[in-house]
């Protein structure tokens, strides 16, 4: 994700906008980044990043954004990815009965749907 924000900030670091003016190649690219800037990219991460930061504020201050994506609050603490139960204890996972093992599985005929 760095190199593509690197790029981008590159870009804007002579434009105001992706393209010439408010179009909708701003708003999908503002829209791809909301998520991780919401969630992931702390205060720390967005440093390098100035210009796209600056036209992300421009973006998400949009009336039209704002009602489709409500105000933005950018990340303070990024979000840890938690161990799921199968990385924590694969033991567990391992441990299936030996009768389950050997039934067959059953397979369910597709039946196609006519539509009118």
């Amino acid at each position: 994700m760095s190199k593509a924000l690197a790029f981008l900030d590159a870009h804007l670091a002579t434009e105001t906008f992706i393209v010439n003016r408010l179009s909708m190649a701003d708003v999908s690219v503002a829209t791809t980044l909301l998520l991780p800037l919401k969630l992931v990219l702390d205060e720390k991460a967005r440093k390098p990043f100035a210009h796209v930061m600056r036209w992300f504020s421009l973006v998400s201050h949009q009336k039209a954004f704002i009602d489709v994506c409500g105000e933005v609050t950018l990340c303070v603490k990024p979000l840890e990815a938690k161990a799921s139960a199968a990385v924590s204890s694969p033991a567990k996972a391992e441990a299936k009965p030996k009768a389950e093992a050997n039934k067959p599985k059953v397979r369910v005929p597709h039946t196609p749907v006519v539509l009118p």
